[in-house]
């Protein structure tokens, strides 16, 4: 078992009323592992904020320890991992 920090933004944070919280997860669990149990543990809306309903791929980019990596970077103990949400603007 290894142990994330994950640091919440935006409606994440306003949705959940923190600012980070700590997860466990398996040795070799991946950001798309990570992202996945923390949505299917806070409901859909958390899951439809990160992940498209239609297509099940993600809409949020994924910072871990302040460098952006792809879904299936493998975590590491004591990693920090930032969500960021999709933007808009003109």
């Amino acid at each position: 078992m290894i142990e994330v920090m994950l640091h919440l933004r935006s409606f994440l944070r306003y949705k959940l009323g923190k600012s980070e919280i700590t997860m466990s997860l398996e040795d070799g669990n991946t950001v798309e592992d990570a992202v996945r149990k923390f949505s299917n543990e806070n409901g859909p809306e958390i899951a439809n904020y990160i992940f498209d309903k239609k297509t099940g791929k993600p809409t949020a980019l994924f910072v871990v320890n302040k460098c952006q990596v792809p879904i299936n970077y493998a975590l590491k103990e004591n990693d920090e991992l930032t969500i960021l949400p999709p933007i808009a603007g003109g």
